[in-house]
């Protein structure tokens, strides 16, 4: 019994001594709630402080707080004068900065000049208010009020003009002294270290130039008493089988990846770079990565005793690895690491060491930290040492794609797009330069004099396609007979084709262009990077490539305003609308740009059906792609109905007017082969191309046509005169030449991107190289672009076709759609055309009447030219369209 009291009373004192450890959890719980309500409630007294300082600031400058706002605006003003926005604003940037918790190592700073601006310009308006006139004095901005008027009248009686003038000077220094700025480059301000706040730190200070730490004996004592500790818990582990390398866990690297882990001053986790033994200590550069270890020794000095810093002699490179692991061996790569090996880069994280990049060299140097030309030797050893490696530590992030062999990074979520995403720039090695060509234009003058034509050389543009010798005529030599000798001048220089431009525009010269020995393609990226289009103030601008001279070449859709394009087979036409579309879409979002693409082919726009800028997936049926231009007309006069309520004259003008949300985008349709639409309906199609060519500009629709085959029968004379603008690439014939450009020059061509581009701007044909983008380029962009804005969201054309707004096709409310379908059950025919001469309407409204019937089922639906066919009688076409009415008014 006796022994088993002690047991008792051992257990009461645990159990009484775990109640006390609990009261005093439970109370620092409740003060720790406490200090939390209390900040709370403190940041909302901050937050309502900081609106009312707005409010009276906007009190001082206008007139909108109202009387409550005036009568506090009269107070400040009287009684401080207009000096009194300083106070005021250094107010709210202390309230912003406690709120947002920055900027608070300035705040004796900003508080001394904030001060002397106040006080500079309550002397100023005071001095004002002493030489204004008695009627001039009244409450504004420059009000000097009492205080101000106090303020200058004692300075100036005290010290005179004089004395106020320099303490005008003085208060005007003590500002720029404040802010440390450098008016005169002769005048040194001094540094500020008074003015900023005490910075705590909390973990051990870096090693910098001339900071050396100091520890007293106390710290080395306490630092041996932990590492007896630790070494006697490891012998406790040891015995107990633990495996631990480094006495503690490490902790686990991946949890400190996303946060400023290494930053400094924070306190770091257990088992990292810990203490060792024999007064050893792991300490980190300034980008994180841990420096060497150093030895403490005591150094006497006539002040008292120092210590000295030197780092352990014979430890090896491996120990920084194994030590910047946390004391545990370097984990299995990820897969990003592995992914990133294989691109070539460092498996390394960021702020790691590489294996084989230790610090080399240093073992044997010791570092004096109360020397600071030690220190300099050190620091400059440590970067000589760092820029002799060439492998570049490149951190794997998951927000990046590695695109090619080189490690390519390509941040996602950016707009307009990375340029990298473009693939690799540009290589001009071995590239034909002037001084290479100069002897093929001393042939051609040669070629000229045999032919008694007396000209020389004056200039050499070496452009990517072909190369351009301008040559100056003698007097009196008539520019036609240089272009009648060209097939002489191309069997003289042995090329296979050969242009003669006579003359260039705005210079005295004839341009004669051969081919380029060395000639190069143009990728995308060269025009896209170029300053005329990252740079560009176009609304759609067109990188339509590299001109004869080398400079790119950059074209608004806005300002064509359509654009029509012929070219033969493997001419580079699709490639050419295909950059014509990247380059639109990289420089306007789908909020700000929508297209429709029509492929008879089926082939080439397939790769865009997830681009977000689409209206609606590609359209291949020719059919379909009629529907999309009678839509394109109906969504115009929708536009220009709402033109009109905002008396606007264009799109700009529309969407300055509006809200951001309200604002319309820009419509742009690219038709990949316009003969076949034309072989399916050719009088529809070409009465919607010429409407749309002839009023959509102002209302931001625009086209863009492309055809292989440009005969008259496809590009007629009505699309040609709406259509100014016009690209021709390889072309068979001068015919054909002609009919696309006005003139011959086309069928010499080179192919592969070699086009000429006419429009009002460059009535006489201006050649230029088209660039091209590789298939795999084009799929990285698209996925990128799918990426940033998401998925496309389409609209079905061919339901908003029935009302005159472009809305419901469920809508059958047109007063004139009875009549219509009299009419065409009179005369049996069903047709726009037919339509709109009986019923004495515009052609539009006369397609959206058969649009109706078709949706009704009354008529069938088009077939070329033909006439549509009539499905029903009368009456069953009556009767469908009187449950369709009644059906819409039910809804």
């Amino acid at each position: 019994m006796e022994e088993q009291l002690p047991k008792r009373r051992k257990k009461t004192q645990k159990a009484e001594r775990a109640k006390r450890g609990q009261r005093i959890a439970d109370i620092k719980e409740r003060a720790a709630r406490g200090l939390a309500q209390l900040a709370a409630a403190l940041k909302i007294a901050a937050v309502l402080l900081l609106l009312f300082t707005v409010f009276v600031i906007a009190s001082l400058y206008t007139s909108w707080t109202g009387n409550f706002g005036a009568k506090i605006a009269a107070l400040l003003l009287t009684k401080v004068g207009g000096a009194v926005i300083i106070p005021l604003l250094f107010l709210l940037y202390a309230l912003s900065s406690s709120l947002l918790s920055r900027g608070r190592e300035n705040f004796y700073r900003h508080l001394c000049s904030s001060t002397a601006i106040f006080l500079l310009l309550s002397l100023l308006f005071g001095l004002n208010f002493l030489t204004a006139d008695e009627g001039e004095a009244r409450l504004c901005w420059n009000s000097a009020g009492s205080f101000g008027a106090l303020f200058s009248l004692l300075i100036y009686r005290t010290t005179g003009v004089v004395g106020t003038f320099i303490i005008g000077a003085l208060l005007l220094y003590l500002i720029l002294f404040a802010y440390n700025i450098h008016i005169l480059s002769y005048i040194k301000l001094p540094k500020l270290p008074l003015l900023k706040l005490p910075e705590f730190k909390l973990a051990l200070p870096r090693l910098r130039k001339g900071d050396a730490p100091s520890y007293s004996d106390a710290d080395i004592a306490d630092g041996a008493e932990a590492e007896e500790a630790e070494s006697a818990e490891n012998e406790n582990e040891e015995d107990a089988g633990a495996e631990a390398p480094y006495g503690k866990e490490a902790p686990n690297i991946s949890e400190f990846e996303e946060g400023d882990y290494f930053a400094y001053g924070e306190e770091k986790p257990e088992g990292f770079c810990e203490r060792g033994s024999e007064g050893y200590d792991n300490y980190r550069h300034e980008e994180g990565r841990p420096r060497a270890r150093y030895r403490i020794t005591k150094v006497p000095d006539s002040s008292g005793t120092e210590y000295k810093f030197t780092r352990e002699p014979g430890e090896e490179a491996e120990a920084d690895v194994y030590a910047a692991w946390g004391g545990k061996p370097k984990p299995e790569a990820s897969v990003f690491e592995r992914r990133a090996a294989a691109c070539g880069a460092a498996e390394t994280l960021e702020g790691m060491p590489p294996a084989g990049r230790a610090e080399e060299g240093f073992d044997d140097l010791e570092i004096d930290y109360n020397d600071l030309e030690s220190v300099r030797r050190a620091e400059e050893s440590e970067a000589a040492r760092e820029g002799a490696s060439n492998t570049p530590a490149v951190v794997q992030d998951p927000s990046f794609n590695y695109g090619d062999e080189g490690g390519r990074r390509i941040r996602q979520g950016i707009f307009p797009p990375p340029i990298e995403i473009f693939g690799p720039a540009e290589s001009r090695d071995g590239e034909m330069d002037e001084e290479r060509a100069a002897p093929l234009g001393g042939k051609i003058v040669s070629t000229l004099a045999q032919f008694g034509i007396e000209s020389h050389l004056a200039e050499i543009l070496v452009g990517p396609t072909v190369i351009q010798f301008r040559i100056q005529l003698a007097p009196g030599v008539k520019v036609s007979k240089v272009a009648a000798l060209s097939n002489d001048i191309a069997l003289s220089m042995a090329v296979s084709s050969l242009r003669i431009e006579a003359p260039i525009p705005g210079k005295p010269y004839v341009g004669i262009e051969i081919p380029n020995p060395k000639r190069r393609g143009i990728p995308l990226r060269t025009v896209v990077e170029a300053d005329a289009f990252a740079e560009t103030k176009l609304s759609l601008p067109l990188p339509f490539g590299v001109a004869v001279n080398g400079d790119p070449v950059v074209v608004g859709l806005e300002e064509l305003p359509h654009l029509l394009v012929a070219g033969t087979t493997g001419s580079g036409k699709s490639v050419f609308i295909n950059s014509c579309i990247v380059g639109l879409c990289s420089k306007r979002t789908p909020e700000e740009l929508r297209m429709i693409l029509v492929d008879p082919k089926r082939v080439e726009m397939a790769v865009y059906d997830r681009l977000p800028h689409l209206l609606t997936p590609p359209v291949t049926d020719p059919k379909k792609a009629v529907q999309a231009l009678a839509w394109l007309i109906r969504e115009m006069e929708k536009r220009y109905t709402t033109f009109a309520k905002l008396r606007v004259r264009n799109l700009e003008g529309y969407n300055e007017r509006v809200l951001p949300k309200d604002r319309i985008y820009h419509i742009v349709i690219v038709v990949d082969e316009l003969a076949d639409l034309m072989m399916t309906a050719p009088k529809e199609v070409e009465e919607y191309i010429c409407r749309l060519a002839q009023m959509a500009r102002a209302t931001g629709i625009h086209l863009m046509l492309a055809t292989q085959r440009p005969s008259v029968n496809i590009i007629t004379g009505l699309i040609k005169a709406n259509i100014p603008a016009r690209v021709a690439f390889t072309l068979p014939s001068n015919a054909d030449s002609r009919t696309i450009i006005d003139c011959a020059g086309a069928e010499k061509l080179l192919g592969k991107g070699d086009m000429l581009f006419s429009s009002t701007k460059h009535p006489k044909p201006l050649r230029v190289q088209s660039p091209w983008i590789a298939d795999q380029i084009l799929a990285d962009w698209l996925a990128y672009m799918t990426n940033t804005f998401g998925e496309p969201e389409f609209i079905k054309i061919e339901d908003q076709g029935n009302g005159a707004s472009g809305g419901n096709g469920g809508d059958y409310d047109d007063e004139l759609l009875q009549e219509a379908l009299e009419t065409v059950m009179s005369t049996g025919i069903a047709s726009a055309s037919g339509l709109q001469r009986r019923l004495r309407v515009g052609f539009s409204r006369a397609s959206r009447l058969i649009d109706m019937m078709e949706q009704l089922g009354i008529v069938g639906a088009a077939d070329g030219a033909r006439p549509r066919e009539i499905l029903v009688d009368e009456e069953t076409a009556k009767e469908l369209l009187e449950d369709a009415e009644s059906g819409g008014s039910d809804e």
